[in-house]
């Protein structure tokens, strides 16, 4: 989405979710061969991060946050800007994005 980084020829996936009354829009996007994971995750048109993370280590390698547009339920338009992957707002953003993935696991 970001830098033209999202390609829907790769493994993705896109779901809403809640988690203690917040509700998210959570876009993956997988690259095998070069072994990255890529996370977007919306609460609100204000509130937006995408995340890179190599090799799915909890490591972030490229973080931006910003803002969304939608256009039929679609993501149109990105604004956003590079944050230090060292960010509290990266330690929420996994917090969040675990919450999810736990309750997803649980449900398999």
């Amino acid at each position: 989405m970001t830098d033209r980084r999202w390609d829907p020829n790769y493994l993705t996936s896109r779901v809403p979710f809640t988690i203690e009354g917040r509700e998210f829009d959570l876009l993956l996007m997988c690259k095998e061969a070069d072994m990255e994971v890529h996370i977007f995750l919306v609460e609100s048109e204000e509130e937006a991060t995408y995340l890179i993370d190599s090799g799915f280590q909890r490591e972030a390698t490229s973080l931006r946050r910003g803002s969304v547009g939608y256009q039929n339920e679609n993501i149109s338009e990105v604004d956003s800007q590079m944050q230090s992957v060292g960010s509290q707002k990266r330690q929420e953003f996994y917090q969040i994005f675990l919450s999810w993935w736990n309750t997803v696991e649980m449900e398999s």
